[in-house]
């Protein structure tokens, strides 16, 4: 299994520290195939097929690296921050990766990295059939997948509709992550994240969940007899669906959807209606003192226990 390593993370985080929310194009894949060794991954040791970072860069003769998208001539290249990228050798219009900010590629380092610390696969910028993952979380046995989709710039509604609905039919999920407040956190799976940008204090290189998870805030209700809710076994109790408060760490919040997934996130009501717990088909887990979570009752996003 791939593995990040941590000098990798650590400047990738001090860069984005450093930055904040930098919006400026910048032409930055994090991969690159190579026509010997396949595709390869600047946030992986090593990158593929046993190939050291210090044999593509600078190196001489140049390594064959194109655009996985396009075919474009690719380059390797560091910031003076030590984070490692691929750069096309000139623009290239015609291919998406090119318009993606740095802060977005940062964004999607951090979620490939909390996804490998979670102990699942995370393979960078993967296309399916009519889509494209920034993100793709494979789990250890292969049979689940999940996409997570660093979403900075502005974007329709009916478009991310669209494209989710796109990754639904391939069997792949989707968590949207921006970091401004869009009206769509509601409609799709989605969280929203506030990036660090105070450099020099602990933990501000790890960005925090704002808007998007929920909890389930439990009553339980005194007699099973007269409750509504009668699937097999103890009463799970009455409560309401609300927001997660403080904000939690990233990293924290995807180990936990990865490992309590459905194949498909639900749809709901009002995240601060009074109702009933989730029936047990819409539970991460059922049974005795087992945690309601996974893809909730509340609007479309992952939930976790309160």
């Amino acid at each position: 299994m791939h593995s990040t390593p941590a000098a990798t993370v650590s400047t990738a985080t001090e860069s984005l520290t450093s930055v904040g929310r930098l919006r400026q194009s910048s032409l930055v894949p994090l991969t690159a195939q190579h026509a010997d060794a396949g595709v390869l991954d600047a946030t992986v040791d090593p990158l593929g097929e046993d190939m050291p970072w210090e044999a593509i860069h600078r190196a001489r003769p140049r390594a064959p690296l194109t655009c996985r998208e396009r075919g474009h001539r690719l380059h390797a290249k560091l910031s003076p921050k030590g984070l490692r990228f691929f750069a096309h050798d000139r623009a290239a219009p015609d291919c998406s990766l090119v318009g993606e900010t740095m802060a977005h590629r940062l964004l999607k380092l951090q979620l490939a990295s909390a996804i490998r610390d979670a102990g699942w696969y995370a393979d960078l910028e993967v296309a399916g059939e009519g889509w494209r993952a920034d993100v793709l979380a494979t789990s250890p046995d292969g049979t689940k997948r999940m996409a997570w989709e660093a979403q900075l710039a502005k974007i329709t509604l009916d478009e991310l509709q669209e494209r989710t609905s796109r990754m639904e039919a391939s069997g792949v999920p989707v968590c949207w992550v921006t970091d401004q407040d869009r009206p769509w956190i509601r409609a799709v799976p989605a969280i929203r994240v506030s990036l660090p940008v105070e450099p020099g204090k602990a933990g501000a290189g790890d960005a925090k969940i704002i808007d998007g998870p929920c909890a389930f805030r439990e009553r339980w209700c005194p007699h099973r007899r007269h409750c509504e809710y009668d699937a097999p076994g103890p009463c799970a109790g009455h409560g309401w669906w609300a927001p997660v408060v403080p904000a939690l760490d990233l990293g924290l919040f995807v180990a936990g959807v990865l490992a309590r997934r459905r194949d498909a996130p639900r749809r709901g009501t009002d995240r601060t209606a009074p109702q009933g717990p989730p029936r047990s088909h819409d539970a991460g887990s059922a049974g005795r003192g087992a945690p309601r979570s996974g893809w909730s009752r509340c609007p479309a996003v992952p939930t976790i226990v309160a």
